[in-house]
């Protein structure tokens, strides 16, 4: 019987065994921003998601909704003011027989969901790719996945529309991502290693959209620590766009007490225009699901690459904040027929 049942916020290999499942994930943030201009005090919900899950024998199928503002943030046109709507990032049927197993619908986004599952923090914050929409939580599409028992090795091959969950189909181009991950040590938990690339366009005039990055990641006890690297030839229809972002992170989480991490992002695309962000907190876990966190991040943009050239007071920003979450999960196991 598997101890994460469909494990809805994780990405399998396997199949699941049968059981129901519901997941709530959510955090709450109090905010200081530095320099104090415009809105620099505030209350945020950095994640609220919740999810549902059903496997039977060799099937399951599993469904996410997350929230987002009906009005940006500089828009005051939305739903009832600005307010929060769920929004589906995930609605995936999936059946398994061995080594092979396909899936289709909204399906993971296969740099994105693998990084947020070795990271494990995304309510404190979601990889540089997907913050600077590089990347997306998903796409519609479908998937092969191969994966040896002893999961030391597996690839993953999609074919998507390219356009991700907030778009329709725009692109009679469609996309091919492969993921391949092998993990070569005894332990599989002290080293695995992951190549990424994507082949694709976006958009009505086919811009081109190529991916190639690699992920490390290695845990040892309540110590994680994670380096990924991601080139891109094209971004949102833009194909003169090519960035390149690297990431580089660690982790003291416990099962409760005394928690820590640390996370330094490089994001590159043009000359003279390398901004960089880091991050740490210090938190504390009680017995249970909750943590709560004093966080601290730090903004870097070079002067000539800012909204406005030449501001160097808005070439540095932080934010310091305190923030509650947790991630709570219901199962019910059901016997085999």
């Amino acid at each position: 019987m598997s101890d994460h049942c469909v494990a809805l916020g994780l990405w399998l290999l396997q199949a699941p065994s049968n059981c129901q499942m519901i997941e709530v994930d959510a955090a709450a943030r109090f905010r200081q921003d530095l320099p104090m201009a415009g809105i620099h005090r505030a209350f945020d919900i950095p994640r609220a998601r919740i999810g549902l899950g059903l496997s039977n024998e060799k099937t399951h199928v599993r469904a996410i909704w997350g929230s987002i503002r009906s009005a940006g943030d500089t828009s005051y046109i939305g739903i009832d003011g600005e307010s929060f709507v769920p929004q589906l990032q995930l609605m995936e049927l999936a059946w398994q027989e061995g080594w092979v197993s396909l899936r289709a619908g909204l399906i993971d986004d296969l740099w994105v969901v693998p990084q947020n599952n070795r990271w494990i923090l995304r309510s404190i914050t979601a990889d540089m790719n997907e913050r600077l929409g590089i990347m997306g939580r998903s796409d519609l599409g479908g998937m092969v996945s191969l994966s040896l028992p002893s999961d030391r090795w597996n690839i993953q091959i999609q074919l998507r529309s390219g356009e991700g969950h907030r778009l329709r189909e725009r692109n009679p181009g469609q996309n091919v991502v492969l993921r391949s991950e092998v993990k070569p040590l005894s332990n599989l938990d002290w080293l695995s290693i992951a190549v990424f690339t994507q082949e694709g366009s976006r958009g009505f005039g086919l811009a081109r959209e190529h991916r190639l990055g690699a992920q490390i990641y290695s845990q040892v006890s309540a110590v994680r620590f994670g380096v990924e690297g991601l080139k891109s030839w094209g971004v949102q229809g833009d194909s003169y766009r090519e960035p390149f972002v690297i990431s580089g992170w660690g982790q003291f989480l416990p099962e409760s007490g005394f928690q820590a991490f640390l996370k330094t992002d490089v994001h590159r695309e043009f000359e003279h225009s390398q901004q960089q962000t880091f991050q740490t907190g210090v938190g504390y876990r009680p017995e249970g699901d909750l943590r709560i966190w004093l966080g601290f991040e730090h903004n870097r943009i070079p002067s000539g690459a800012g909204l406005v050239p030449g501001a160097s007071a808005l070439g540095k920003q932080q934010q310091i904040y305190i923030q509650l979450d947790g991630q709570f999960r219901h199962k019910q196991f059901s016997s085999s027929t």
